[in-house]
């Protein structure tokens, strides 16, 4: 049993010419459709009502040459009792631009490592169940939750009192006060606190090139 799906449009387009594996040109395959192959009788015909696994084929030809139905899979279809489905892939290196996207393993349900016929996916998974999955989950959320809580209580008492406040009137003191935030708002209050510096513009600019070994001074005036 032989059928066409539409991937992109609903109608049949010119079919892409290409070079199958000995190099021989053809264009039996459009390449807006799938070749999809079924048992006979399917979907009417067994368990699940008429549900069976999907096995996708891609061809080789090194990514550049090839198409989908260079294979047969009525063998593979009839064997396994699966839906086999062909398609051309000839993308070349551009078919692996969108590899680190993550949505093709999001799409085969997160199993690449799954091999049809050699490892079942009964196999290819830890034996874990939903209740180790839960508590894990729990343990680290309690876990993440201590530690955030301790950090943003250490952080609040660092804002409000600083990391070291010096007792007042210690030799040490104006050393201290400007590493404790509210300290050094505490130890400059009351005096002269901050002292601005302009730099005065000078009408002739003076050169500077890799000779000179410092800078050229500018003339400084304190407010």
């Amino acid at each position: 049993m032989m059928a066409k799906i539409a991937s992109i449009s609903t109608t049949r387009k010119i079919a892409c010419t290409t070079d199958d594996v000995v190099r021989r040109p053809s264009d039996t395959e459009d390449c807006l459709y799938l070749n999809v192959t079924a048992p006979r009788g399917w979907p009417t015909r067994g368990s699940w009502f008429g549900l069976r696994p999907v096995m996708v084929w891609i061809h080789g030809g090194g990514l550049t040459s090839g198409q989908g139905d260079d294979y047969g899979a009525t063998r593979l279809a009839v064997d396994g009792d699966v839906i086999v489905v062909t398609l051309n892939y000839r993308l070349g290196a551009l078919g692996f631009l969108a590899v680190v996207s993550g949505w093709i393993v999001a799409e085969v349900g997160r199993q690449p490592f799954t091999v049809y016929g050699v490892l079942r996916t009964a196999e290819s998974v830890a034996p874990v169940t939903a209740a180790q999955v839960a508590t894990s989950l729990l343990v680290f959320m309690i876990v993440y939750a201590i530690i955030f809580t301790a950090g943003a209580v250490y952080i609040a008492r660092i804002a409000v009192r600083g990391f070291d406040d010096a007792p007042a009137g210690s030799p040490d003191e104006e050393h201290r006060a400007p590493g404790t935030p509210m300290g050094a708002v505490r130890d400059l209050s009351g005096r002269e606190s901050f002292s601005y510096r302009s730099t005065a513009i000078t009408s002739t600019p003076r050169r500077w090139n890799a000779m000179m070994t410092s800078l050229p001074s500018s003339p400084a005036a304190t407010c």
